[in-house]
């Protein structure tokens, strides 16, 4: 009697166990399902959006897409490049503009240099103080922009991308300016003058100029890095061509903006007439989106230094989509400020 009653119980036992088993496994491949099938899918878009980049099982459902995000990254990437562009120019100008007014020579800012239209009796230290006021003003714009991006490192949203161009607009504009202004003869080129610096030392500081910028991108590719928004982007055999979309394709994209910009005529834009404006007149910012080149290949080279580091990536997905506003922003404000730009503006 015991032995039976034991082996029923067993029987009885192991039954229960297979139905609650049968049952399990019925209800997993029902959510399993459930998961799989879009139309029955308790699943919202959203919820499927972050299931591309947190799978759970599995990293492969997420490599489809990487491509499709890195085309967007370097969409919003051009945007904030020409925004950051746009905010950096005018306060160095607005510095040296309002200088000059206190010494009655008439600045007019353009869309590619300021010019004085009284050009008599000038003397060196009004000459000194005006065209040291945009490096001035820029070095400090540097700071603060780069205080601004490890503020918004470790925040979601668009602004830390703009962050990003902003502090790589103004520290191209505090420390490379010595070869634009050389080769155009403005900005520092007058400077250089004015401090009557002859050729081997000009030669020097050109040298110490791109140095600078060389070696500091051993730092802006590792900023480059963290400004992802998912840790897909930046995995480690990823890195370079995460580098070429974020970096690389926008300075590209936006300094052919920029430069058919300057060669458009608003007259002819607005009215169906007038001349074509010579590239010459824009030599000073050609330079200076040139120097970018030198910046981005130091940052190829440096890149290697970080081939082993992880990164903590604050993930926002919005990101990895076309940031239509800032896009549509970027355009919109770069043909304003060539139109309202083109005859000057007299202070």
């Amino acid at each position: 009697m015991l032995g039976f009653g034991s082996k029923s119980g067993k029987s009885s036992g192991s039954s229960q166990g297979g139905q609650r088993r049968r049952s399990k496994s019925r209800i997993d491949d029902r959510i399993d399902g459930d998961l799989y099938r879009a139309d029955e899918s308790r699943l919202g878009p959203e919820d499927k959006e972050r299931m591309v980049f947190n799978p759970g099982k599995s990293l492969k459902s997420s490599s489809k897409d990487v491509p499709f995000y890195l085309r967007n990254t370097a969409l919003n990437s051009f945007a904030f490049f020409v925004l950051g562009y746009l905010a950096v120019y005018f306060p160095g100008k607005i510095a040296s503009a309002v200088l000059a007014s206190l010494s009655n020579r008439g600045p007019v800012i353009f869309y590619h240099k300021i010019l004085f239209t009284n050009i008599t009796g000038w003397e060196s230290s009004d000459a000194i103080s005006i065209f040291s006021a945009p490096l001035v003003v820029n070095f400090i714009q540097f700071v603060l922009y780069l205080a601004l991006f490890q503020w918004t490192k470790q925040r979601e949203g668009p602004y830390r991308t703009f962050a990003f161009w902003l502090f790589l607009h103004s520290m191209m504009r505090a420390f490379g300016s010595v070869l634009p202004g050389v080769a155009a003869f403005e900005e520092f080129g007058y400077l250089a003058g004015w401090l009557y610096l002859n050729s081997s030392m000009v030669f020097g500081l050109s040298m110490l100029s791109a140095g600078i910028l060389f070696f500091l991108s051993a730092i802006w590719v590792l900023f480059a890095l963290e400004t992802a928004y998912s840790k897909h982007l930046v995995y480690k055999g990823q890195r370079l061509k995460y580098l070429h979309f974020f970096v690389g394709l926008p300075v590209l994209a936006g300094s052919l903006f920029i430069g058919l910009l300057h060669l458009l005529s608003v007259d002819f834009f607005l009215r169906g007439s007038g001349t074509m404006p010579r590239l010459g007149d824009s030599m000073h910012e050609m330079i200076y989106l040139a120097e970018f080149v030198i910046v981005y290949v130091a940052m190829m080279m440096f890149l290697p230094f970080y081939r082993e580091k992880e990164f903590i990536i604050v993930r926002d997905l919005r990101m990895l989509k076309p940031q239509r506003a800032w896009i549509l922003a970027a355009i919109a404000l770069a043909l304003s400020f060539r139109v309202f730009l083109d005859k000057g503006w007299f202070w």
